[in-house]
């Protein structure tokens, strides 16, 4: 039996509710530390962002299209890959035959493409305008069919 506490509201106590309280103490500090590591370790804390970063999906099986690298003698190289081109990721073996593309061509296209709308403010009117046309004629119950 533990030592008494003195006590409190008149009633013996035999150190329980500090025990409880040292161990909320522990768990709290764990928590905290944990959370911290998450923080540090966690997949949305990239050391080098990209343009496309979660924007882009396979036009061959619809899957998202991640960033992976490797490295060559002088540098590393980045590429986006499609999740389904990953053998071990499935029972019977690769979904897509599509291969992964250079990150920094596929970035450097796009954002000159970009940089082009800017230039043209009616494009970006006309895309608008195509795209709310789109919208209104849509039916989403038909396009999750098919």
């Amino acid at each position: 039996m533990l030592a008494t506490v003195l006590p409190v509201n008149g009633l013996r106590s035999n150190g329980s509710r500090y025990l409880f309280l040292s161990s909320l103490v522990k768990i709290f500090f764990f928590l905290h530390r944990n959370a911290w590591k998450n923080k540090q370790f966690s997949r949305r804390h990239t050391k080098v962002p990209t343009l496309l970063q979660g924007l882009l999906v396979c036009s061959k099986c619809g899957y998202a299209v991640y960033r992976s690298s490797t490295r060559t003698s002088r540098r590393k190289l980045y590429y986006y890959r499609c999740l389904g081109s990953d053998d071990y990721r499935y029972p019977n073996g690769r979904v897509c035959t599509n291969r992964p593309i250079r990150q920094d061509y596929l970035d450097e296209l796009v954002w000159r493409h970009v940089i082009q709308l800017f230039e043209n403010p009616d494009l970006i009117h006309k895309e608008i305008k195509r795209r709310i046309q789109e919208a209104r004629n849509s039916n989403p119950t038909r396009i999750r069919k098919e």
